[in-house]
């Protein structure tokens, strides 16, 4: 299966490390590339794309916004200079989210996962409300993966939330009501605070 790919990216240069790295990977056909969203919606509208490479800072219009202006999106792997985009990434569902300057091997890596989903439908990117999906959330500079099922309570602290696992506990920069409303299965129960 070959997967076609198009990317989008206001510097050129970007554009450059991509179009290499592509080269490289039998199965990723790199079609175009587009320094303007905006033509890149339109390209979007009329032709079918597996693999979209997403900047987020552009002018015009960011990464995030063009996504929401598409209907049917392709699998979509970032790629920015910002990490702090990464917790919002999950919520479009990414295949990817590679920082610049990327590598070779996460670039590779976020290609494969395309194209396991392309192979297997079913093993599709977590959602909210799935026991089985895993959470990647912000804490200080670091993004940690969590596994619900082995989360026994989550306490509100302020602006942030800690999450008690098995083993350890580790606080988070997200406050226990964002968690609640974007990340958290529904199966997790909600008690007052009172409770001891």
């Amino acid at each position: 299966m070959i997967l076609k790919a198009i990317s989008i990216d206001d510097e050129p240069r970007a554009h450059n490390v991509i179009e290499h790295y592509a080269a490289k990977i039998e199965q990723l056909d790199l079609v175009e590339t587009f320094t303007s969203p905006l033509k890149a919606a339109s390209f979007l509208k009329a032709n079918q794309i597996d693999v979209l490479f997403l900047d987020i800072n552009m002018p015009d219009m960011d990464g995030m916004s063009l996504l929401k202006t598409l209907k049917d999106p392709p699998a979509v792997i970032f790629t920015t200079a910002y990490e702090e985009y990464a917790v919002e990434s999950y919520d479009h569902e990414a295949a990817g989210y590679l920082l610049k300057p990327i590598e070779f091997p996460k670039f590779y890596k976020a290609v494969m996962r395309v194209l396991e989903q392309k192979h297997h439908p079913s093993s599709t990117l977590p959602k909210k409300g799935d026991s089985s999906s895993s959470l990647l959330l912000k804490s200080g500079t670091k993004l940690l993966r969590f596994d619900p099922d082995n989360i026994r309570y989550i306490e509100a602290s302020g602006n942030y939330a800690e999450l008690t696992l098995e083993d350890e506990t580790v606080l988070v920069d997200h406050t226990l009501s964002e968690l609640m409303e974007q990340y958290i299965p529904s199966n997790f129960l909600r008690i007052h605070r009172s409770y001891s």
